[in-house]
């Protein structure tokens, strides 16, 4: 399903319907970036059955936080690729 708006002198911009799914998705990188940086900064020592502190710089869960908002990071990624392809066909269109 897709939503439609019309601008005047311009051509019609079609965006995704804003469905729950949609927000999610767009909302995963940001949220485990920031947990792998916040678990980055608090350390390995904050664990329970952490038994050597600081042995590692970044352990485990940062690295896994760190991954799985690279692997969440499509949504964005096909976002700016759209922008992207808009702004060059904009500017096309005006150069000519």
């Amino acid at each position: 399903m897709t939503i439609s708006f019309e601008r005047p002198h311009a051509a019609p911009v079609v965006w995704p319907a804003c469905d729950a799914a949609g927000w999610l998705g767009l909302a995963a990188t940001p949220v485990f970036a920031a947990m792998s940086l916040i678990t980055a900064v608090e350390g390995p020592g904050h664990g329970i059955c952490t038994a050597a502190t600081g042995f590692e710089a970044i352990h485990g869960m940062a690295w896994m936080y760190g991954l799985m908002a690279v692997f969440h990071a499509t949504p964005w990624i096909r976002r700016f690729a759209g922008y992207l392809k808009r702004r060059q066909s904009t500017s096309q269109t005006e150069g000519n």
